[in-house]
């Protein structure tokens, strides 16, 4: 790890306490925030890791609840990371649960949910109830 990057880290340290609003309080789980942060400083730039926190804290189905928001730590970011960015990409035009609409999956379209023809075409009984009632 270059001197670049062990500076980044204790940065990030220091912002990801000061976001949270507490520092952790057992040793280990201190190393695994700075184990986290070491990871997310390699693979993103600060105006990433910026950015997906953002989204998180504000915009994300779980994370921007109030119980959750101050919970987010660098384990959270390093494992939230690949969606948030997957969404951001793709603009973020998703539902209010940060999932994407269904495609592919939806009923045709007509005046019915079943393109257009009623459902008791679908069954032989439909067919016999109409028969019956002439």
């Amino acid at each position: 790890m270059t001197p670049e990057q062990q500076q980044r880290c204790k940065d990030w340290y220091a912002r990801f306490i000061a976001m949270r609003g507490y520092a952790w309080e057992t040793r280990g789980q201190c190393i695994n925030e700075r184990k986290y942060i070491k990871w997310l400083v390699a693979k993103y730039t600060d105006a990433q890791l910026e950015t997906l926190h953002d989204y998180l804290f504000n915009r994300h189905f779980k994370w921007s609840k109030p119980d959750f928001k101050f919970k987010i730590g660098a384990y959270e970011v390093y494992n939230e990371a690949p969606s948030v960015i997957q969404i951001l990409k793709a603009g973020g035009k998703n539902g209010s649960n940060g999932s994407n609409p269904p495609q592919g999956n939806a009923p045709p379209t007509g005046s019915s949910e079943y393109g257009g023809r009623p459902r008791q075409d679908f069954t032989g009984a439909g067919k016999a109830l109409r028969q019956q009632s002439r």
